[in-house]
Parts: structure tokens; sequence; C-alpha cells
């Protein structure tokens, strides 16, 4: 996974390339422990991928949830894997809040179908309002897409119970996932939106992208890890085999007080 084959076919790492030409980046030593992680998920994502199958209408409970987010989590995985190894950290960033956001909300739901449902709720209502903006500006959709439009259309979603935010969520649930909301969310926000910090970054270059590198991997390998073992009851997966996928982890992630191990100790604020 860490490296790329030159014209004359040695093997070197991504971030030495042509296509990274301002610096030369080491890869992180985090991104080892990515390719059993993907392994894992891609195998767990082939058994339950069937549980989605064509899911249009509910009712959608914890396991159907627990699936969604195993699914996703071997593309995206590979893809922050991708991006590393390009020496690439700032624009991986928005990947790692992706699996964070996962993390939280699978924790959240856990083996609560009502709760699961929620999601679902808040899934199709905002489907639909994308519906009515797009009407709003005048977009003509094409004929092949009206049965979709009439199934959107239709869509009951008013008066739907629909999930807390994401930080309410993470309070509610597991301390691993106020971890996440308070150690990475909002870090991990900057590179979704218009913040300049990741351009100061890029442009001072070296050292500060090298850090980062190893931040975003070694995070995308935690939340990798709290989606695991959020979903692993409802799902059945064996939990020594969630467990040993962690690794040893890096000294920022430790920095998180995190070790990723199931909680034993409230360590979330008073409201």
């Amino acid at each position: 996974m860490c490296e790329a084959e030159d014209v004359t076919g040695t093997r070197r790492p991504m971030s030495e390339s042509p296509a990274n030409p301002h610096w030369s980046i080491p890869l992180p030593a985090q991104l080892v422990h990515l390719d059993a992680l993907v392994a894992f998920a891609e195998r767990t994502a082939s058994a339950v991928g069937t549980l989605l199958v064509g899911k249009k209408v509910p009712p959608w409970g914890a396991q159907q949830n627990a699936a969604a987010a195993i699914v996703r989590l071997p593309g995206l995985l590979k893809a922050v894997a991708a991006l590393a190894e390009g020496g690439l950290a700032f624009e991986a960033d928005p990947l790692v809040r992706t699996l964070v956001e996962l993390a939280i909300t699978s924790l959240w739901v856990g083996k609560d179908d009502s709760r699961a449902q929620m999601v679902w709720n808040d899934c199709m209502a905002a489907l639909k309002e994308d519906g009515r903006r797009l009407g709003y500006v005048g977009v003509v959709f094409p004929p092949a897409a009206a049965d979709a439009i009439s199934w959107m259309n239709d869509l009951k979603t008013e008066g739907l119970a629909r999930p807390p935010n994401l930080m309410e969520q993470a309070r509610a649930a597991d301390d691993l996932a106020w971890v996440l909301y308070l150690g990475a969310y909002g870090m991990l926000s900057a590179s979704t939106h218009a913040d300049p910090r990741p351009a100061i970054a890029i442009a001072s270059g070296g050292k500060t992208v090298s850090d980062a590198l190893e931040h975003i991997v070694a995070l995308g390998r935690l939340a990798a890890y709290c989606i695991l073992y959020a979903v692993g009851e409802v799902l059945g997966l064996d939990p020594e085999a969630v467990n040993a996928l962690h690794g040893p982890l890096a000294a920022d992630t430790a920095a998180l007080q995190m070790d990723i191990k199931p909680p034993t100790g409230r360590i979330r604020p008073e409201k």
C-alpha cells in the first residue's frame, strides 16, 4: 500500500514522487497499520452488505445502521491511505472527519433500533429538502429520473423523530464518542471549510505537513477502530479480532487520552 514504482522499477515512497515536488515527506509510521484494518473491513463489508441492498423504505434498525457504517469503512480507509502516501495530509482531513462522524453516530445508536430509525428519518428529510431546493432554482430533471423524483416527493417526513446534533450524540453516547468529538471533530473541520489554517500549513511545508500526516492517519485508525467497536455486538463480530486491529498508537493520539479500548471511566464534563 505504501510504495509506488518509478520508471526504473525501483520501489519508493509515494511522498517522494514527482507528484509532490515541494518537499520530501516521510511516510507516516501509522500507515503500516491500515492494511489489516482495510482487509478486516472489506471482509466484514462483504458479509453485511446484503442488509442494505435495495433498501429504500423503513424499518431501518441498528443492524442496518451498523452495516451502513461498515460498508463505508474500506473505501474511506483506502482513500486516506492514498492521500497520505502522496503527502496530502490536509486533503485527507475531510475523509477522517467522515470516519469520526460515522464512529460517533454508531456509538450513539449502538443496539437501539429507535435511534437507528431516527438516523434514517433524518436522511429521508434531508433528501426531500434537497429536492425542494433544486426545484427552487429551476433544475429540470431528465425523464429517466422521473420515478426517483416521484418517490422522493412522496416521502412522508413531517413529524418523524430526528436524531440530536452530533455534539449531543457524542455527549449521550459512549465516552469514546465524547473524546472523538472534543479531540478530533472540530480540528478536522478546518480543512472541510474555508479556513485559512491548512493553507498556511501547506505553504510552510516540511515538518508541519509531516506531523499532520502522522496525526491524520492515527486519527483515521482510531475512528475506524471505534466504528468496529461500536457495531461489533450488533453485527456479531469477533471482539478479539477487533481488539487485535488497533496496534501501537502514535504519541499524538495518546495525547487525546484515548487507548482505543472499551472505556472504563467517566471523562466528560458535566453539562
